[in-house]
């Protein structure tokens, strides 16, 4: 599906780039990159691709299109030359680190997405020409195999990244907890398309029980996939751990 796009005035760029002060967020975004953090790499794709998902529907007025139909009818009604890049940025770095299927992307994969995102920002005059700067310092990304590690392995990682009480590492706990659950859901062979409608009809065979602590995880857990503004509270990450654990040894995956 390709979304109607609504010609902008230069007027109206610069009040949405001064409404959500865009260059000051995209410096943010390349700041928690260059932290030598890796949590906050991985961190710093799913901000940019939330800022984008944030800013274009509302500036080009596709309220009702998904990111995907967004960056693809603009991309066609501003002939922006590097589509290739954006699409992989979107489909295999920023749904890789939040779905966390087989391995985490490369960090050369992760910095082209980060400047595949820049890049379409300042090609839709939003921030300007020359503020797509790669992180100066950037730590290297341990590329745990999940696809090749233990359910308990991955746990331990989980559990490792909530010792650390960095805000950045205890998102991605919980992305990577509600992953490990819907993983052995599908593996389980759970019918539906996403993690709601497997963990339901897991509920409806009591395999699983706990139904709304498992919604309220979720619920957290998309806050954090799409929300830039999200700050983890403690004592609801450990509710959604919680959760999400009883859910594994309930599917006999962690004993």
């Amino acid at each position: 599906m390709v979304a109607t796009v609504q010609s902008v005035s230069p007027e109206q760029i610069l009040d949405v780039k001064k409404v959500f002060r865009l260059e000051a967020e995209w410096q943010e975004i390349l700041r928690k990159a260059a932290s030598g953090h890796p949590d906050s790499l991985l961190m710093a794709v799913i901000d940019s691709e939330n800022l984008l998902d944030e800013i274009l529907p509302r500036t080009y007025h596709m309220k009702d299109s998904t990111f995907f139909e967004c960056i693809s009818s603009l991309h066609v009604w501003c002939k922006f030359e590097n589509f290739s890049e954006l699409e992989s940025a979107h489909l295999d770095v920023r749904n890789a680190i939040a779905h966390r299927r087989g391995s985490l992307p490369s960090q050369p994969s992760i910095l082209n997405a980060l400047r595949a995102f820049g890049a379409f920002l300042c090609k839709m005059r939003l921030i300007p020409d020359g503020s797509v700067e790669e992180p100066s310092t950037v730590a290297m990304i341990s590329r745990v195999q999940y696809s090749r590690m233990s359910a308990r392995a991955i746990w331990e990682e989980i559990i490792k990244k909530v010792a650390s009480g960095h805000p950045d590492s205890l998102k991605l706990a919980v992305l990577d907890a509600e992953s490990l659950v819907d993983n052995a859901l599908f593996a389980k062979g759970m019918s539906g398309v996403d993690f709601c409608e497997r963990m339901e009809d897991a509920c409806g065979k009591s395999l699983l029980s706990g139904k709304g602590r498992l919604k309220k995880a979720h619920k957290l857990r998309n806050q954090f996939a799409h929300n830039r503004s999200s700050m983890p509270e403690q004592k609801a990450i450990e509710q959604a751990l919680n959760a999400f654990e009883k859910a594994l040894r309930e599917l006999k995956v962690l004993q």
